[in-house]
């Protein structure tokens, strides 16, 4: 076999491969619309049981930018709900743990 009747072969062989995935993706997703559908997956959630009231003083509220009035929130909350909301805002706010910690409640 020549170079180029390889690679027609190689070529056809792709294309057959992907055409048979798709079908057997396109087969997997009719039969599970046609199955009952399983009950949602919950997870449990770490923390506390209850509502916690945060009360922030007119001097904070105002001198802080509005995209900050999350972690602020969580900083009222305690340093474990600072840390997760840093940990989960990380990418999106570029948020640092200590320059928030001292907006946390005296212990």
């Amino acid at each position: 076999m020549n170079a180029y009747r390889k690679i027609d072969v190689l070529a056809c062989a792709v294309v057959a491969a992907m055409s048979l995935g798709t079908a057997a993706v396109h087969a997997t997703e009719a039969t599970m619309q046609d199955s009952a559908m399983p009950a949602p997956i919950t997870l449990a959630q770490a923390g506390r049981v209850g509502s916690i009231t945060v009360e922030a003083s007119s001097a904070l509220t105002a001198a802080a930018p509005p995209m900050q009035a999350g972690v602020r929130k969580a900083a009222a909350e305690g340093k474990t709900a600072l840390r997760r909301y840093v940990n989960r805002t990380q990418p999106i706010y570029n948020y640092h743990y200590w320059d928030f910690a001292k907006y946390l409640p005296p212990e």
